[in-house]
């Protein structure tokens, strides 16, 4: 029973964590684009996060100081502007459409690393956001993704600079 038990897990979560085919980009027709507040939030998150060098699996993109950051927000339904990267020493960061690193992925028949954000959410002086990095993989390369870490980070405003407070949840896949 406990072995039956045990493999409807498995069978279970392979088939919640697999993608089902190739990434699919957020249909830009209910994107808009973030409001300047919520873009100056994902701005000194990001910029927090990278220098402390503390963004789920940025350890993936060791030696590179050259990094994308997704353009859209799927779940909040937003895309990000250039006002949303913030200049950190050591890093170039750029801005990259879910189709644009699944075209590269293609193209390079090699995995394409970004930096994910989603969800942002101000509430006054406290605010949360998904961050970590993520990958496109070749559609054609039978590779099934299982990476990657991302996580709800908490921050508070005070003296008009937000500070990071802690890591509330991790999700790894």
């Amino acid at each position: 029973m406990q072995r039956s038990t045990l493999l409807i897990g498995i069978v279970w979560l392979s088939m919640i964590c697999a993608p089902a085919g190739p990434a699919q980009a957020p249909d830009s027709s209910a994107m808009r684009v973030a409001p300047d507040e919520v873009q100056a939030f994902v701005r000194a998150a990001l910029e927090n996060r990278l220098r402390a060098n503390d963004v789920p699996d940025l350890n993936l993109a060791a030696g590179s100081h050259r990094l994308a950051v997704r353009d859209s927000m799927p779940r909040a339904h937003l895309i990000l502007k250039e006002a949303a990267l913030p200049e950190v020493e050591g890093y170039q960061l750029y801005l990259l459409s879910a189709a644009e690193a699944q075209a590269e992925a293609d193209r390079h028949n090699a995995s394409v690393l970004f930096i994910a954000v989603d969800e942002p959410s101000i509430n006054g002086d406290s605010a949360t956001i998904w961050l970590g990095v993520d990958t496109a993989v070749p559609s054609q390369s039978g590779l099934i993704k299982l990476c990657c870490c991302t996580g709800k980070a908490e921050f508070r405003r005070s003296a008009s600079a937000w500070h990071f407070v802690k890591w509330s949840t991790m999700v790894c896949s």
